[in-house]
Parts: C-alpha cells; structure tokens; sequence
C-alpha cells in the first residue's frame, strides 16, 4: 500500500536558511524537557534494537537524533527524511564524515519499497500533518516496521483548557522563551497546528495496526509514545 501524504501544514519555513540556522537554538527554548525527549527515546532505542539495527528517522531536522545515535551506535545504519533540503543539508554538514545515514528530501511514501526498519522515530512531526491523514501516516510506519520493531512518537496534543496553555507559556519563559515568543507559540498552537487529543493518537495507531502502545513520557500538552506491531512482555 502506498500513502502519501498530501497536506503537510508549515507554519515556518523551514526552506529558509535563517530559520535553519536558528533551529537548534530555539527548540530547546520552545520544547520543554527537549534533551531529557531524547534522552529516553535513546534509552528505549538501546534496550529494544539488534546490534545491527535499521532506524528510519521521519522529519530529521538537523540532524539532532542522528548525532547521538550515531555516535552511540556505529553499526546501526539509518535512514534520513526530510521534506526541506536546507534541513537536510545543514543536518549533512553536522554528519559530514558519517557513512551510517542515507538522506531522502521527501515523505515516507518514496520508501514503499525498502526492507523493514527496527525503529521508526516520529519527533514533532505529526501535528504539521492533517487530521484527515494522520492515521495514513501511522498505517505507512506500521508497514515500514519489522514484526519486532518499535515506533516512537513525540508530538504536542490539544489543550483541554486554555488554562493549560497558560501554564504551557510560563514554563516556555523559564527555558527561555521571551513572553513576546512564548505569546506568539500559544497562538501558533491554536491557529497553525493540526492538534488532537492523547487518546486519538493511541487510537488511531491501534487502529494502524499497532498491538501496543505504551507512553513513555508526558510534559504538559507534548506526549510521547511508543507502539510495537505485536504484544511485547
């Protein structure tokens, strides 16, 4: 089956060299928790994937997860998506003398026919998609998956009040955000984003084919989950 995804929403464009640049500097301002993020998906990554594993990395940025991963792990070897080419070139120079990563600008659909990967990673990347093709986007991971395979996804969810986005603001400005930017992501979150709420995401990837899902983290409104294709003990 062949999914492609039609309408990816970008509210920065990440085309621009100036944004890229800023990028690393900024996330870990707007992302609160951002470093312990990845810290865990490192630790799962480590305790379920083969010595050899395959990692197919969707949205990769600049590269942020395939420094530490790569580092970590010399013989994995990974596949990098991202539909920016001034993401994936400023992510290449920070790898430059890495031979474990093949680039792709596009989506997940120019993969129809690789083999399985151990790992999919999703890290802020589904609320950019349409809420009418999320659970297309989980169906073409769960294809992409060994039978043994993990997905991880982090992602922001919809606030249930707009006391949570309040809260969600303070704590912006205590990593470092002004309260003009921390103002400005708040409106960002209700106007520019396709947000839904944590139980949809669980359902549709159950829905996808995932026979678990498990959260390993939970920061406010960001969550992080994680689903195997089949029940693991």
């Amino acid at each position: 089956m062949r999914i492609k995804i039609t309408e990816v929403k970008v509210v920065k464009n990440f085309h621009d060299p100036q944004v890229v640049a800023s990028y690393d500097q900024h996330i870990v301002k707007l992302i609160p928790g951002y470093t312990l993020i990845h810290a865990q998906i490192a630790a799962i990554l480590q305790h379920y994937l083969p010595e050899n594993a395959r990692v197919l990395i969707i949205g990769c940025g600049t590269g942020y997860e395939l420094c530490y991963l790569t580092q970590q792990h010399p013989t994995w070897s990974f596949t990098a998506l991202d539909l920016s080419k001034t993401m994936l070139e400023a992510a290449q120079k920070h790898l430059s003398k890495n031979n474990q990563i093949e680039w792709i600008q596009g989506d997940i659909h120019e993969l129809s026919s690789r083999q399985p990967y151990d790992a999919v990673l999703s890290i802020l990347v589904t609320h950019f998609i349409a809420t009418s093709e999320k659970l297309d986007f989980f169906q073409s991971i769960a294809q992409h998956l060994t039978a043994t395979g993990v997905f991880i996804n982090v992602d922001i969810t919809q606030p249930e009040h707009i006391d949570d986005l309040a809260i969600l603001q303070s704590v912006c400005q205590y990593t470092g955000l002004t309260a003009a930017q921390s103002q400005i992501m708040c409106q960002r979150l209700q106007q520019d984003f396709y947000l839904v709420n944590p139980q949809q995401n669980i359902a549709w990837l159950q829905q996808a084919g995932f026979a678990q899902v498990k959260s390993f983290w939970q920061m406010l409104q960001y969550q992080g989950l994680m689903a195997f294709p089949n029940q693991i003990g």
